[in-house]
């Protein structure tokens, strides 16, 4: 756990890792000691703890997720949290099942199926091949939302509005439908936001449905804080 979101922050590159609530938990602690965000958690009948459209990528490093089960329930979320333009990263089952079905405990003809079934949610939920190599397959997420106008309304996954706040995370249950992003926002995108960590000191398009939210309060907080931290540091 977090070994990979360690490499990246050599590099400047920000993650936050998940894992169940079983023998990760020491793992867990252990990253978060060291600085590296880290929380617990699972992909399951409840959101996770996040707003929709926050992360650039989601990466899941062989964690037998049963991605085609339950009408794809669990790509539904990560759609969800990754921003348009985004990235999702998949190494394990069904991936180059060619080369590793055979250590899989499985049959070939089930690899084929499950790859397929991967494609095709992936597909309706506006998800594109990038890259496939080795082991490593990537999908980018559309930052086009006439996309969502092609899917066919009684296909599942659903496009319809159920009325539940897609930035609602906490002891929210998942939904079997795409949150379509909001198209009055025009800089969610991952082309249109500012890069990492610029993006840091940009007060986001979003801050106006925030409480007593505001560029101007955004600004002032950045600022004070800023000042805080110099004054503890010295």
């Amino acid at each position: 756990v977090a070994s990979w979101g360690g490499s990246l922050l050599d590099r400047g590159i920000l993650t936050v890792s998940l894992a169940p609530r079983d023998n990760h938990r020491a793992q867990i602690q252990f990253a978060l000691e060291r600085g590296i965000p880290a929380v617990l958690g699972v992909i399951s009948t409840q959101r996770l703890p996040f707003p929709s459209n926050s992360f650039d990528m989601a990466h899941c490093s062989r964690c037998l997720i049963p991605w085609t089960e339950f009408g794809g329930a669990y790509l539904l979320e990560i759609h969800r949290i990754v921003r348009p333009g985004g990235f999702l990263v998949l190494s394990g089952p069904p991936i180059n099942y060619k080369c590793r079905w055979r250590g899989w405990n499985t049959t070939i003809e089930a690899q084929i199926s499950d790859y397929e079934k991967l494609q095709v949610l992936l597909t309706s939920m506006c998800f594109k091949m990038f890259k496939e190599k080795g082991d490593i397959a990537v999908w980018q997420k559309s930052e086009d939302n006439n996309c969502y106008n092609k899917v066919v309304r009684d296909a599942y996954p659903h496009t319809y509005d159920d009325g539940l706040e897609p930035d609602s995370a906490w002891y929210t249950p998942t939904r079997a439908c795409i949150v379509v992003p909001n198209p009055k926002f025009k800089k969610l995108g991952l082309s249109s936001i500012a890069k990492w960590p610029e993006r840091l000191h940009v007060p986001p398009e979003r801050i106006s449905m925030v409480h007593w939210g505001s560029a101007k309060a955004f600004r002032q907080y950045n600022s004070k804080w800023k000042n805080r931290f110099c004054t503890t540091r010295s």
